[in-house]
């Protein structure tokens, strides 16, 4: 078994999503760095997401496959596969409270988006 396939198998996803979100990882990693703005940013490297008949939760509602807000959802999915008493998801959403200012939807979160199935379970 490759390193690739192990890494997909302990998170629970087919390979070539895995491989997606690591590209897309990886841009925003590079845009952090350069101390770049990512809260309207579009992604150069569009996410796969999982199939809709296995997968369900992660199609309804849809959310841009290009924004921020499914890295966000995917970076607590992992989170919680790989540590779950992480205090990650806590984080994010006291910063989402700190600043209700912030337009959401340019990340391609719709306004209700703490009901979505990725930030409940």
């Amino acid at each position: 078994m490759t390193i690739r396939k192990t890494v997909a198998g302990s998170i629970g996803q087919p390979e070539n999503v895995v491989l997606s979100w690591l590209l897309a990882l990886n841009a925003i990693r590079n845009r952090c760095a350069h101390h770049a703005r990512l809260w309207n940013w579009k992604c150069g490297y569009p996410v796969l997401l999982p199939q809709p008949n296995k997968f369900p939760k992660w199609h309804n509602p849809r959310l841009p496959n290009n924004q921020i807000g499914i890295i966000l959802a995917i970076c607590r999915y992992w989170l919680n596969r790989i540590h779950p008493a992480s205090q990650w998801s806590h984080r994010a959403l006291t910063l989402f409270a700190d600043f209700p200012e912030i337009e959401v939807s340019h990340m391609g979160l719709p306004a209700n988006w703490r009901e979505h199935p990725l930030w409940k379970d």
